[in-house]
């Protein structure tokens, strides 16, 4: 077994049937992260990863101004602790900055938000909220939430890893009811799942 390759706990799935749903499920986990908390976006263009950030950093205190560093590559944020907003859209661009010490900030004093995750995967620490994104009907959006972390034997987590990742679940497991917001059941696991979409539930599932 790798101990680098990524994996991803069991997550919440959701259907969000607006963009306000959506971005207040991301306010309700910006209010509860700490410096240092890594959330990786995944999904395509239009499913709602800078809709979701948005939310995040208005749990954290900034209620304007947040929009896809697409062009900049990364855009900052003062709240109630500093936002590092990374969009590797550019692939290429997002690992040349990553590997030659841009990696450093996701493990800093602030929140860092990355939008095309699967871009730069592996340059961010685990454990990290994977944040999966996908186009349903019309305006609503699956979303779903997991823990992504090493492969490992039981039992190997460091003391730091292992208090990141039940920080992770403690935020998972306090998040409330929100309108127009839908719990769906968690899809049946595939060789294929993990932290990528196939991870998501599929079209007709739910």
């Amino acid at each position: 077994m790798d101990p680098n390759a990524p994996s991803c706990s069991r997550g919440l799935f959701f259907l969000s049937h607006d963009e306000r749903a959506t971005a207040e499920l991301g306010r309700a986990i910006g209010a509860q992260l700490w410096p240092g908390s890594v959330i990786g976006f995944f999904g395509e263009l239009g499913a709602g990863k800078t809709c979701f950030a948005r939310g995040v950093a208005q749990g954290l205190g900034v209620d304007s101004g947040v929009a896809s560093p697409s062009f900049t590559l990364l855009l900052e944020y003062q709240g109630r602790l500093p936002i590092y907003h990374l969009d590797a859209w550019m692939s290429a661009r997002g690992e040349a900055f990553l590997s030659s010490g841009g990696a450093d900030w996701l493990r800093g004093d602030g929140v860092s938000m990355v939008e095309w995750a699967q871009r730069v995967e592996r340059y961010l620490p685990r454990p990290y909220l994977a944040v999966h994104l996908q186009h349903r009907v019309a305006s609503e959006r699956g979303i779903g939430l997991s823990i992504a972390q090493r492969e490992g034997p039981a039992g190997s987590e460091g003391p730091c890893t292992q208090a990141a990742r039940q920080a992770w679940e403690r935020v998972l497991a306090s998040l409330p009811a929100i309108q127009g917001l839908t719990a769906v059941p968690a899809p049946a696991p595939t060789p294929a799942s993990g932290c990528g979409p196939n991870s998501m539930p599929v079209e007709g599932s739910v």
